[in-house]
């Protein structure tokens, strides 16, 4: 299920954007959806990466850690969702 949201972005991003939309998405939606998701990811990695405390890259069981993590986050926003629906 999706959901629309409205976003302000300048002339020059805009055009940025239909540019990388029309070599590699099909839509300005889709590099949207992209581009957010990959800056949540990266977003929760640093996070996680800080609560380690290393100034290493993190180990494959760290990471894989971190997709579980992320996949209960998305599993209780989809369920707080589902509830607040009419």
């Amino acid at each position: 299920m999706t959901s629309e949201t409205t976003i302000k972005l300048s002339p020059k991003d805009l055009a940025m954007i239909d540019q990388f939309a029309g070599n590699k998405f099909k839509s300005r939606s889709e590099f949207i959806t992209y581009a957010v998701k990959k800056t949540i990811y990266e977003m929760l990695l640093e996070e996680f990466h800080d609560q380690l405390g290393t100034e290493s890259f993190p180990t494959e069981e760290e990471v894989q850690r971190l997709h579980a993590e992320i996949k209960e986050i998305r599993k209780e926003l989809w369920k707080q969702y589902a509830e607040d629906l009419p």
